[in-house]
C-alpha cells in the first residue's frame, strides 16, 4: 500500500507536474494548488487529502462514487486507523511516512471532515463532481462532544514544566544546547500563545521595536501578519538563548537576522539550521512524558502525557484572561477574527467561576 503512497507523493509535492496519472489526484491537486500562498494551510491539507485518497485508492472507490455511508466509514476509520496505517512522526517526503501516528483525536476528526468538505464544494464548483457526500448534515456533536476540554494546563502545572526542564542534567555540550532550546521553547510557547506554525517559521529578524516595545510579527492562518507583545521576562529568557550563539542583546543588534530561526536546531559559522514543526511537538512530547514519568500522582501524569505545542495556546489564552487581560486584548494577541474562537481557548476553572459569581454577582 504505501510503496504506492510513495509512487504517487511527488504529484503532491511539486505542483507543476502535468502528467498526473489519476484524474481524482489532478482535482486534488489543483484544489492544493488554490492553497499554495499559504504554506501552513498547504502542508495541513495536503496531509488530510493525501491519507482520504489512499483510503479511497484501498477501498477501491472513485470520488465521483463516493456515498454517504463511505464518509461515514471514513470517520470510522480514521478515530481507529488500521496499524500498518500508523508510524512515528516522519515528514511528508519521508517513504517511513505513515498517515497517522495514532488515532485522531474528536478535534482533528471535525478538522478532517471540514477541510474534506470544503474540498468536495470546490470539485463541484469547478464541475468535476455533481455532489458532495460531507454536505449533508454530520452531527458533530456526536463526533467531538469536548473539542477543547483538557487542553489547557493550570498555573501550578505550567510553573512544575518549566522547573523540570530548567533542572534538565546535563553531561555534554549537545545536552546543554538542547536544555538551552527545549527552556526557550517553552517559554516561546507559554507567553506568546503562537502557534507551532507560526513559531517555528519566525525568524530573529521577526523581532520588531514600535515606539521602544518589543513584538513578535508572526505571519498567521491566510497569510495575516499580526502582532504579539514581547514580555519583559521573555526579552531576559531571549537574551539569554542568544548569548548561548554568540548573539548581541536583542536591543543592540545591528545586523539583519532574518536569517536566523527564532527557534535554532544548530549553528556553524553563521549558518543557522531550523527546527521543523514535527520536531518541536517531539521534543514538548518528549519533555512531557519523562516528567510524567518522574511523578506519583497518575491523573496528573495522564494528562502530561497528552501535552502538545498548542496546549501553551490555550494555557497562555487562558492566564492572560486570569491575570486581568481584557478578552478583546487576548483576542488580538491570539489574532482571531471572532471573539467567539478567543472564548474556546479560555478555559476557567470551575473554583473561579464559582468564586467570581459569588463575590461579584450581588445584589
Amino acid at each position: 500500500m504505501f510503496s504506492f503512497a510513495n509512487s504517487i507523493k511527488k504529484y503532491f509535492l511539486d505542483m507543476h507536474i502535468v502528467d498526473y496519472p489519476d484524474p481524482d489526484i489532478k482535482e486534488i491537486c489543483y484544489w492544493l494548488k488554490e492553497y499554495m500562498h499559504c504554506k501552513n494551510s498547504y502542508i495541513s491539507y495536503r496531509t488530510v487529502t493525501f491519507r482520504f485518497f489512499l483510503w479511497t485508492h484501498r477501498q477501491n472507490i472513485r470520488l465521483n462514487y463516493l456515498q454517504r455511508k463511505n464518509v461515514l466509514d471514513y470517520i470510522s476509520f480514521i478515530q481507529n486507523p488500521a496499524p500498518d496505517w500508523c508510524g512515528t512522526c516522519r515528514g511528508f517526503e519521508n517513504p517511513d511516512w505513515r498517515p497517522f501516528k495514532k488515532s485522531l483525536s474528536p478535534a482533528s476528526v471535525y478538522h478532517n471532515i471540514k477541510i474534506l468538505r470544503q474540498m468536495f464544494a470546490y470539485f463541484i464548483n469547478s464541475g468535476y463532481l455533481k455532489r458532495n457526500p460531507f454536505f449533508l448534515n454530520i452531527k458533530y456533536h456526536s463526533i467531538i462532544k469536548e473539542r477543547f476540554i483538557d487542553r489547557c494546563l493550570t498555573r501550578d502545572e505550567c510553573m512544575l514544566i518549566l522547573d523540570y526542564a530548567k533542572n534538565l542534567p546535563v553531561h555534554s555540550d549537545g545536552e546543554l544546547e538542547r536544555k538551552i532550546r527545549i527552556n526557550w521553547i517553552l517559554q516561546l510557547l507559554l507567553y506568546t500563545g503562537g502557534r507551532k506554525t507560526e513559531t517555528n517559521s519566525a525568524n530573529m529578524g521577526d523581532l520588531v521595536y514600535i515606539d521602544g516595545r518589543l513584538w513578535l510579527r508572526v505571519l498567521g492562518k491566510g497569510n495575516k501578519m499580526g502582532d504579539i507583545p514581547v514580555l519583559k521576562c521573555l526579552e531576559h529568557s531571549l537574551n539569554e538563548y542568544r548569548a548561548f550563539y554568540g548573539l548581541p542583546l536583542i536591543s543592540r543588534r545591528k545586523n539583519d537576522e532574518s536569517h536566523i530561526p527564532i527557534i535554532i536546531k544548530s549553528s556553524n559559522n553563521n549558518d543557522y539550521e531550523r527546527l521543523n514543526a514535527t520536531h518541536l511537538c517531539y521534543i514538548i512530547k518528549k519533555l512531557c512524558g519523562s516528567l510524567a514519568d518522574s511523578i506519583d500522582d497518575e491523573i496528573l501524569a495522564k494528562k502530561l502525557r497528552k501535552v502538545s505545542p498548542h496546549w501553551f495556546r490555550h494555557t497562555s489564552a487562558t492566564l492572560q484572561v486570569e491575570a486581568g487581560v481584557d478578552v478583546h486584548i487576548v483576542q488580538q494577541n491570539l489574532r482571531h477574527s471572532s471573539i467567539n474562537t478567543t472564548m474556546q481557548y479560555v478555559h476557567t476553572s470551575k473554583n473561579q467561576q464559582h468564586d467570581e459569581t459569588l463575590q461579584k454577582f450581588t445584589f
